[in-house]
């Protein structure tokens, strides 16, 4: 009984075939309309986004730069404070 149905109901959907044609051609263009526009806004988009992160980065770096210039000159030279990597091998290590 299920497999009569199943061939009744595909029959009839290949027959409304002509008649979908049409709406669905439209409904396709309508959104191709739709949607063009909005990828070149997402490209602007995406661009100005880009610029401005450039920027925020820029601008920390240049904040950072600042802040490791004051400390090393608030710093005394013989409690000159090491950056990892940029201590000597000889220098030994103490804990506490």
């Amino acid at each position: 009984m299920k497999r009569l149905v199943k061939k009744v109901a595909k029959a009839i959907w290949r027959g409304t075939l002509p008649l979908r044609r049409p709406f669905l051609h439209k409904f396709e263009s309508y959104l191709s309309r739709c949607l063009r526009p909005t990828e070149q806004q997402l490209t602007d988009e995406a661009n100005t986004l880009m610029e401005h992160v450039v920027r925020e980065l820029v601008r920390l770096q240049r904040q950072v730069d600042y802040l490791q210039q004051t400390v090393e000159d608030l710093t005394p030279e013989s409690g000159k404070l090491a950056i990892a990597g940029e201590i000597a091998p000889d220098d030994k290590l103490r804990a506490g």
